[in-house]
């Protein structure tokens, strides 16, 4: 049409290379192997870069994917694309190890996105529209496809000897919810969800965590924000996406592209009160509020377990933390997606607590 805005580049585009990232013994690692090879396939020109990661250590991982990333960028291919090939939880521990303060620039600004492994996919959720055909060739051409910069929550978690700092793309949660991911994440579950087929898993994994989350002790907590400043809670959590567990939805509230968070509690531990917290995130009218400011609980009658992005929190001897306090906030630091979900501004469908 004569005078029209010249139409926008697709992102893909402009990308040359993929680095696609796996941990081979995972779930679906063996399916983001055979992905990677069909990308390689359909698209001679643009060669794929395989890193096989070692689950959740960050710093081997750091090395891993930097080495892999920068070997793409010596062979020539400056504007690579970083395929998470794995669930939330993968995607987590793979930006925790590109984004190390000594990352240098030009790998921390890669663009990243995952694929749809693993278990929940809320970061595939929250990035991709839902008529997106699941394989790897249809995401890439998605008409819908841009650029999207996100900024992660910075959790610090202070514990009796350390304070431990981490990023959550998604989500962090303190409760029994932390208590149930940990259980999901064994070794002895994950075998025991193997016996059932893929679309039962889900049912599997609530039926185990149902009993952690309905038998919970309450505990007394002081957060800033709307409601009394001390009081009884459950469940806190921090929401980043616009999905959590497969099922709630926040987009009324926040997404990946907005520098705010969504803050939620149950404050009673009985099946009704539960069942109303879960009835309303997944008809996605959570309750709480959407906040720009840091969000602080400190737990007044012992420790508290956390999660975040699916992923429960450790200490540095590699058990799971005991929690006294929580600090959470955007990070200032940004991440740069490719994503085909058109993302609403919330700002109205919520008040904002400043």
């Amino acid at each position: 049409m004569e005078g029209a805005p010249p139409l926008a580049p697709h992102p893909i585009d402009e990308v040359d290379s993929y680095v696609v990232a796996a941990h081979p013994g995972s779930t679906d690692g063996p399916l983001a192997v055979t992905w990677a090879h069909i990308l390689q396939r359909a698209e001679p020109d643009r060669k794929v870069f395989f890193v096989a990661t070692q689950g959740c250590d960050v710093s081997a991982n750091g090395e891993l994917l930097i080495n892999g990333i920068q070997q793409c960028r010596s062979e020539g291919y400056k504007n690579p694309l970083f395929i998470s090939g794995g669930g939330d939880g993968t995607l987590h521990y793979n930006m925790m190890a590109l984004h190390r303060p000594d990352t240098p620039p030009e790998v921390a600004r890669t663009l990243v996105t995952p694929w749809k492994l693993g278990m929940a996919c809320d970061a595939y959720r929250s990035l991709h529209a839902p008529e997106t055909d699941d394989s790897p060739l249809a995401l890439l051409a998605h008409p819908d496809g841009h650029i999207l910069e996100s900024s992660p929550l910075v959790v610090k978690s202070l514990t009796d000897d350390d304070i431990l700092e981490d990023i959550a793309l998604l989500y962090a949660t303190a409760g029994p919810s932390a208590d149930a991911a940990y259980k999901l994440a064994t070794p002895e579950h994950r075998a025991w969800r193997r016996r059932f087929p893929k679309w039962l898993h889900k049912t599997v994994d609530m039926a185990a965590s149902a009993p952690i989350v309905l038998g919970c002790p309450r505990r007394v907590d002081a957060t800033p924000g709307k409601g009394p400043a001390t009081h009884y809670v459950v469940e806190a959590e921090f929401i980043n996406g616009t999905s959590m567990s497969g099922q709630a939805d926040f987009s009324r509230s926040t997404h990946l592209g907005d520098r705010a968070l969504h803050y939620a509690e149950i404050r009673h531990a009985n099946p009704v009160a539960v069942s109303w917290f879960v009835g309303r995130l997944a008809t996605g009218h959570p309750p709480g509020y959407r906040t720009e400011k840091p969000a602080v609980l400190t737990f007044r009658d012992g420790t508290v377990h956390g999660q975040i992005d699916g992923e429960p929190i450790f200490d540095a001897a590699g058990n799971v933390a005991d929690i006294r306090a929580l600090w959470v906030e955007p990070s200032p630091r940004t991440i740069r997606y490719y994503a085909t979900r058109r993302q609403s501004n919330p700002a109205g469908t919520q008040p904002v607590v400043r």
